[in-house]
């Protein structure tokens, strides 16, 4: 093979190699936004957290619990760039802000 050919396979190589490592970083910024449900979770970071009976500040309190509240989270939505999880906690289900839910529990 001519040396300009080689050329042209090592750049063509290292595009593909660019383009498959941005692939798999945007797959790994997306699955990490994902929540599978039925996860076990924490409540991390203050100390009470309002357990509330929709995704909204305005809403009813249902619950107050306390930080390390083993939760499962039900599901979970966005609106206004805030995320909510509907948790179950014991008896009690309702939403909590999602930065207060640390999903990597021990």
């Amino acid at each position: 093979m001519s040396k300009r050919l080689l050329r042209y396979l090592w750049i063509l190589t290292g595009l593909v190699a660019l383009v498959l490592a941005a692939a798999t970083l945007s797959l790994i910024v997306r699955a990490r936004a994902q929540v599978s449900h039925g996860v076990t979770a924490q409540l991390a970071g203050s100390s009470l957290f309002h357990l509330r009976e929709q995704p909204v500040f305005s809403s009813r309190i249902i619950a107050i619990l306390e930080r390390g509240t083993t939760v499962t989270v039900v599901n979970s939505v966005t609106e206004n760039d805030q995320t909510w999880y509907r948790v179950q906690a014991g008896e009690e289900s309702g939403w909590i802000q999602a930065q207060y839910v640390r999903l990597d529990a021990p």
